[in-house]
């Protein structure tokens, strides 16, 4: 599935089973200097969003170590689309 995705051009991430929450913790937590600053130049992966690709062995990667992640699209600039999200009263 997330080959589709890569194949047409979406930078995307995994999220945890289940989830809206990035599969990978913070590569920053509270008291590291760079929490909340890097957007992965670092180079670890924890950026949530930023840590986005549409390298396909790397997608590969995370979805063969995670075959339940869910998939988490950058949307915008990264991958060229826009998503309109409309929660209802419930």
């Amino acid at each position: 599935m997330t080959d589709l995705h890569v194949t047409q051009g979406w930078a995307v991430f995994p999220l945890a089973p289940g989830t809206k929450i990035p599969l990978f913790p913070s590569a920053h937590p509270q008291g590291d200097p760079l929490h909340g600053i890097c957007k992965g130049e670092c180079g670890k992966v924890g950026h949530g969003v930023y840590d986005a690709t549409k390298d396909p062995e790397k997608v590969h990667a995370w979805w063969t170590a995670c075959p339940n992640a869910n998939i988490g699209v950058a949307t915008g600039e990264p991958s060229g689309i826009d998503v309109l999200d409309v929660d209802g009263p419930e």
